[in-house]
C-alpha cells in the first residue's frame, strides 16, 4: 500500500482534517497550492480494506489507497483537495479560510465529487450554506463508479444527504434549486436513498418537492427492497401504505436477512408465503417455517447437503431446526460437510453446535483436510479447537499435503496451547501423499460403491497436492477435475491457454474401451471441455469417461511412457 506522501496527501490536507488554521496558513505561505490534490485515494487508518462495503458492486483496489490517521469513516478519492477534506470534517472556519485564499468551491476530485458532496454526506449544514453562498452548484453529479469514498456514479449532493438521513441539509439544497428528481447512473432515485436511510420523516419532504412515494422498481432501483434489506420496518410500512407493491421478492429478502417483524408485516399485507422447490432452497433462504412445513408433510429435510447449505449462509435457526429434526451430519468422502462449511465461513457458533451434535471430526474435505486442520488456519477458532480436542480430534494427523494442525499452529501460541491438551502423540511414520506404484481403488471393487466416491478416492490416491500427477491415470483425473472445478466454481474466469494445453491429455479417453455412439459423445464432450464449456453435463460426461478408462486400464502408466 502506498505511503501518504506517494498519495499526494500534504500538510495542507492534514491541517484541514485537524482544523488547524495556523498550520494551514503556514503551509500556504510555505508555497503549497491551495488547490493541491491527492494523486491516490486515502482511507482512515482504522478502516481495513477488507471491511469496505462498496455500493452496487463498485471496486476499489488496495494498491490505489493510502492511509491517514483519522476515524474509520474517513475516505477520499484521488484528486481530493483540502477544501473537500475540511468540508467532510465539518470545519466551517477552515472552509471559509480556504475559500478566502482562492480555493474553488466547485473543484472536483477524480470521481467528480465536490466539497458540497462531502459536506452534504457529513450533514454539515453550516458548511453547505457557506458553499452555496459562494455559488457552489447544488446539482453537480459524480461521474465514475470506482469511488473509495462510496459515491455512486451520478450522485448529487442532495442524494448524498438523503442517503445519510440529513434532512436539514436536503431541505436546504432543495431550496437552493437541487433537483429532487435527479437519479444516479444506476437509476437510484431520491426515494431510494431515503429508503436506505430509513427516516420516514424524509417522505414528507419528498412529497412536498413533488416526488411520488410509490416506489418504482428496476433492477438496481427498488426503494421498498432497499428498506426491506436494511430492516427498516417503519419505512417499509410507510411505502406500502403509500401504494408501493410488496411481493415475494421483498418477503424473501426479509426472510433471508432474518427480519422477522418485517416478514410478519409483509405476510399480513397480503404477500403469499414463500414456496421453495426443495429443502435446499428453503435452507438457502433462511426459512425455517417452510422447512418445518416440509418435514410435517413427510419431506426428508435431513440430508447433509441441506444442513451444509444452511450453515453456509449462517442461518442459525434453520440449523437448530434441522438438527432437532435429525439432520444427518456425515457427508460423502471428499465433499465439504456442515462442519467444514461452518469453519470455512467463520461461523464458530454454528461449528460448536455441530460438534456437540456429533459431527464427524475425521471427515476430509475435497482437499483432504480435517475440520481441525482447517480451523487451525482460521481466526477466532479457539473455542472450536477446544471442543474438537476435547472430543478426541488428532492435531498430529498428517494431511495429504504433508501438513498437520500441530505444524501450522507453530507460530500461533493461543492455538498451540489448545492443541497441547491432546492425548494423541506424533506418529513418526505418518507421511503426506506419496505416489503409488499401483491403484488400490482400481483393483478393489469394494471401494467403488458410486461414481462420486470412486472418483474422489482415485483423486486422493493418484493426484499429488501440487503439480501434475506422475501417472497417466492420475493426470486424467487431475485435469478433468481441475477443468470441471474451474467451470463450475469460477465460471471459467481464469480459463486460458494453459487450461487448453492441459486438456490435451483427455484425448487418451477418445478410444477403447469406448466405441460407436458412446465414443462419438465422449469425443464431442472432450472437445467442448477443452474449449472452456460451462455445461456441467459435458464435464460430468468427461469425468465418467475418465473413470471408466482408468477402470479398464488399472495398471498405472507412468507419464511419458508409451500409452
Amino acid at each position: 500500500m502506498p505511503t501518504l506522501t506517494e498519495a499526494g496527501w500534504s500538510s495542507l490536507h492534514d491541517a484541514a482534517l485537524r482544523g488547524d488554521a495556523a498550520a494551514l496558513v503556514q503551509a500556504l505561505e510555505g508555497g503549497l497550492d491551495v488547490s493541491a490534490a491527492t494523486t491516490l485515494g486515502v482511507l482512515g487508518s482504522s478502516l481495513a480494506v477488507s471491511q469496505l462495503v462498496r455500493p452496487k458492486g463498485q471496486t476499489v483496489y488496495p494498491a490505489t489507497l493510502a492511509r491517514v490517521e483519522g476515524p474509520a469513516a474517513l475516505a477520499f478519492d484521488a484528486g481530493t483537495t483540502a477544501l473537500s477534506v475540511a468540508a467532510w470534517a465539518a470545519r466551517r472556519d477552515i472552509v471559509e479560510l480556504l475559500l478566502a485564499r482562492g480555493a474553488r468551491p466547485d473543484a472536483k476530485d477524480g470521481v467528480g465529487a465536490t466539497a458540497l458532496h462531502h459536506a452534504a454526506r457529513a450533514g454539515a449544514l453550516d458548511v453547505v450554506e457557506l458553499l452555496l453562498a459562494k455559488k457552489a452548484k447544488p446539482d453537480v453529479a459524480t461521474k465514475k463508479a470506482k469511488s473509495a469514498a462510496f459515491f455512486d456514479a451520478g450522485m448529487t449532493p442532495l442524494l448524498a444527504a438523503l442517503g445519510e438521513g440529513h434532512l436539514d441539509v436536503a431541505r436546504r439544497l432543495i431550496a437552493s434549486g437541487a433537483d429532487p428528481k435527479a437519479t444516479t447512473t444506476n437509476g437510484n432515485t431520491a426515494l431510494f436513498f431515503v429508503a436506505r436511510a430509513g427516516d420516514v420523516g424524509a417522505l414528507s419532504l419528498l412529497r412536498e418537492a413533488g416526488v411520488s412515494l410509490i416506489a418504482g422498481r428496476t433492477y438496481l432501483n427498488d426503494p421498498l427492497l432497499e428498506a426491506t434489506a436494511r430492516g427498516h420496518l417503519t419505512m417499509v410500512r410507510a411505502l406500502v401504505e403509500a401504494g408501493s407493491a410488496a411481493d415475494a421478492t421483498h418477503l424473501r429478502e426479509a426472510t433471508v436477512k432474518g427480519h422477522d417483524a418485517l416478514r410478519a408485516y409483509l405476510l399480513s399485507a397480503g404477500v403469499p408465503p414463500l414456496v421453495h422447490r426443495t429443502p435446499m432452497d428453503a435452507a438457502r433462504a433462511n426459512d425455517p417455517w417452510a422447512l418445518e412445513a416440509m418435514h410435517a408433510s413427510g419431506v426428508d429435510v435431513g440430508a447433509p447437503a441441506v444442513l451444509t447449505q444452511a450453515v453456509g449462509v449462517g442461518a442459525a435457526r434453520v440449523v437448530d431446526l434441522l438438527l432437532a429434526r435429525g439432520a444427518r451430519l456425515a457427508t460423502d468422502p471428499g465433499t465439504i460437510g456442515p462442519l467444514h462449511m461452518a469453519i470455512e465461513n467463520h461461523h464458530a457458533d454454528l461449528a460448536l453446535r455441530l460438534i456437540e451434535a456429533g459431527a464427524p471430526l475425521d471427515a476430509k474435505d475435497g482437499h483432504g483436510n480435517t475440520p481441525l486442520f482447517v480451523a487451525s488456519m482460521r481466526r477466532g477458532m479457539v473455542p472450536v479447537l477446544e471442543a474438537m480436542i476435547a472430543r478426541g480430534a488428532n492435531p498430529h494427523e498428517v494431511m495429504r499435503h504433508g501438513n498437520s494442525a500441530w505444524k501450522v499452529t507453530e507460530t500461533t501460541p493461543s492455538y498451540r496451547a489448545v492443541l497441547e491438551k491432546t492425548a494423541h502423540v506424533p506418529d513418526p511414520t505418518a507421511k503426506g501423499w506419496e505416489p503409488p506404484t499401483a491403484s488400490r481403488v482400481l483393483t478393489d471393487a469394494s471401494l467403488r460403491p458410486t461414481f462420486k466416491q470412486t472418483y474422489q478416492a482415485l483423486f486422493d490416491e493418484l493426484v499429488p497436492p501440487r503439480g501434475a500427477a506422475p501417472s497417466l491415470q492420475g493426470e486424467l483425473v487431475r485435469v478433468s477435475h481441475k477443468l470441471w472445478d474451474e467451470a463450475t466454481r469460477n465460471g471459467n474466469g481464469n480459463f486460458d491457454e494453459r487450461h487448453r494445453a492441459m486438456a490435451e491429455v483427455l484425448d487418451v479417453v477418445c478410444g477403447p474401451p469406448f466405441e460407436g455412439p458412446r465414443l462419438t459423445q465422449i469425443r464431442a464432450a472432450v472437445r467442448a471441455v477443452a474449449k472452456g464449456t460451462l455445461d456441467d453435463d459435458l464435464h460430468r460426461r468427461v469425468a465418467h469417461a475418465v473413470l471408466e478408462w482408468c477402470v479398464a486400464n488399472p495398471a498405472l502408466v507412468p507419464r511419458g511412457a508409451p500409452e
